[in-house]
This record gives C-alpha cells, structure tokens and sequence, in this order.
C-alpha cells in the first residue's frame, strides 16, 4: 500500500495525488500535536460501532436493514460494518448515514431526532470525531410481534458481556 500523507485533518495515499478518488478510511484528531505528541487516529470501524449501538438504543428502532449480497466484499475488506450504514470522513468532520428499520407505531420524526442526538452525542464523546450530517433513512416498519422473533443485531457484541460464572 502507498504511503499515507497526512492533508489537513484527514489520511490519504499517493492515489489521491494521481487525481484518483480515494475513500478516508481513518480521520487523524490531533492534527496540532502529531509532531511532537504522536498522532491519534479514529478508524470508520469504531464510528459505525458507537453508532450502531447507540441507534439500535431508541425505543422504536427495529434493526438495521438486512444485510445484502453486496456486504459479501466486507469479507475481504477492513470494512466490519455493512452497507446499512455509510461512514464518510470529509474535511476534518465525519458523516454518517444509516438504514434502518422501525416498528409499525414508532412516531419516525421523534426517533429519527432522538438517533441523531444520541449518535452525535456518542460519537463526539467516545469517538473524538466531530460529527457533520447524520442522515436516517427508514426504509421499512416491522409489526412490533416480530419483535421476539428476531436474531441478535450484532453477534459479536452479544458475546462481549461477561457473566458472573466467566469473572469466577
């Protein structure tokens, strides 16, 4: 891989100088002190994490929207998060898009609000990043008695928590 070149706040390759499009992948947020500190970088993996848990955390939020045949290149990429949801850093500010899904009942504008709050919150908070423009799209309801009948969101966060039995 090309040498990364640090331009403004955020990291790009040789590609970029070539006139070719590249996609940030890490935003640096110590600009001022790399020198003489080391820098501090934010991956769009640790932002698509705080968002989605924080999301999934509003009453009315069903899931995210199922995962599709073009998230198989996520396989094969860095990219943990799927295509539901779209991290973009862009001048020093990241923003984020997610597609989801809420249930029948759910008042979308006050969900979609109250996402947005605690999504900027969390990822400025947690992540260090300062937050541009989060887009919520809502593209189905679900009856609230599928509600039981669905698979953990996050397979892996779900084995993150430990157990009184695991500490002994």
């Amino acid at each position: 891989m090309a040498k990364e070149k640090e331009l403004g706040q955020e990291v790009v390759d040789d590609a970029a100088q070539a006139g070719k499009p590249v996609k940030q992948t890490e935003l640096i947020l110590n600009p001022d002190c790399a020198e003489a500190d080391g820098e501090i970088r934010v991956s769009q993996n640790v932002i698509a994490r705080i968002a989605r848990r924080n999301a999934l955390s509003v009453e009315g939020v069903a899931r995210f929207c199922p995962k599709g045949i073009s998230d198989l290149k996520n396989l094969f990429s860095a990219r943990s998060y799927d295509s539901s949801m779209v991290i973009d850093f862009q001048d020093g500010v990241v923003n984020i898009t997610l597609s989801l899904l809420c249930y029948f009942g759910a008042k979308i504008p006050e969900v979609c609000k109250e996402i947005q709050n605690r999504v900027r919150e969390q990822v400025e908070t947690l992540g260090g990043a300062k937050v541009g423009v989060i887009t919520v799209l809502v593209k189905d309801l679900l009856d609230p008695e599928e509600k039981a009948e669905e698979p953990a969101e996050d397979e892996d966060e779900a084995g993150d928590e430990e157990t009184a039995d695991d500490v002994l």
